[in-house]
């Protein structure tokens, strides 16, 4: 998880300008005029202008500057080399870290957004000198933002199951899948829950089980999940994720438990499922099953 660095607040301890004397004060001032490098300074540039409404946050990542603005003192404001950004139009942004990825020379970011004016958790890079963003999740909660889930047994991948994303922070490359079926021309539903160590595949859990898709081929197998299993593995998967949220609540919290009950489910194809090459694809296996080859039929 990508984490943010701080800077700190500096904060002058030096009296206030106007409680100097007033002979010092004007002696102050024709200094100032008197010198030729303050009037070539531009007194007012965009940037600066916003500085002077800082409430002490402030980060720079390359050209990219975060800091919170007098608009509101709950988000923040982006800028980038000295213009107001704001990915896919959002006003409202809570957070803004770096990945440690870094592409055409400056860094890339991940930034959460709420509410009407957001869109989700989004991850912004800059290409031709232009920064841009792409959706990774439409999760827009402010206490409970998606910056993705570790896929288990994978330090380098983040998962975004609201989204149907994945996320490698060491490069900046977003991974996305199709979950159509072949022939059906519409998104069959299913919830993004494991990649395949190459990244050129992935899983999703759907109502009839796991649905395998890759980059080239689109859905290509599936692994069927029983009524016997999903009782015995998956609904007790949303009776802990209903039990937790109901002890949230009474210790005057809220969770949101289809988000938690998807975290767990992640958690438990990554313990119960591998993925493995088979004739030159790659398939999932676990529970003394394999994934197959997709049937057509409808």
């Amino acid at each position: 998880m990508p984490q943010r660095l701080r800077s700190k607040d500096s904060t002058s301890t030096r009296p206030p300008f106007l409680a100097l004397p007033r002979q010092l004060l004007g002696a102050c001032l024709l200094m100032l005029m008197a010198v030729p490098g303050f009037a070539a300074d531009p007194v007012h540039p965009p940037a600066k202008a916003r500085l002077d409404f800082l409430s002490g946050y402030s980060e720079q990542f390359g050209d990219f500057h975060v800091f919170r603005g007098k608009s509101s003192i709950s988000t923040l404001e982006i800028t980038y080399k000295g213009r107001p950004y704001r990915p896919l139009n959002a006003w409202q942004i809570t957070d803004v870290r770096p990945t440690g990825a870094f592409q055409n020379g400056q860094p890339v970011l991940l930034a959460t957004t709420i509410e009407w004016m957001g869109v989700g958790t989004v991850v912004i890079a800059v290409q031709n000198d232009t920064p841009l963003a792409r959706i990774l999740s439409p999760v827009k909660n402010r206490d409970e933002p998606d910056w993705g889930q570790a896929q288990p047994g994978r330090s380098d991948l983040l998962l975004f199951p609201e989204g149907a994303r994945a996320f490698v922070p060491s490069t900046g490359q977003v991974l996305w899948f199709d979950e159509r079926l072949p022939g059906w021309g519409f998104s069959h539903y299913g919830m993004l829950v494991s990649v395949a160590p190459d990244n050129r595949s992935a899983a999703f859990l759907a109502k009839e089980g796991l649905l395998l898709s890759s980059t080239e081929k689109g859905v290509y197998a599936q692994l069927p999940i029983s009524k016997e299993l999903n009782l015995s593995q998956l609904w007790p998967l949303y009776k802990e994720a209903s039990a937790r949220a109901r002890k949230a609540l009474d210790e005057g919290r809220r969770i949101d438990q289809r988000r938690l009950q998807r975290a767990l489910e992640v958690e438990w194809v990554g313990q119960t499922f591998s993925w493995q090459q088979v004739q030159g694809t790659w398939q999932l296996k676990g529970l003394g099953l394999t994934s197959s080859p997709l049937k057509t039929e409808h």
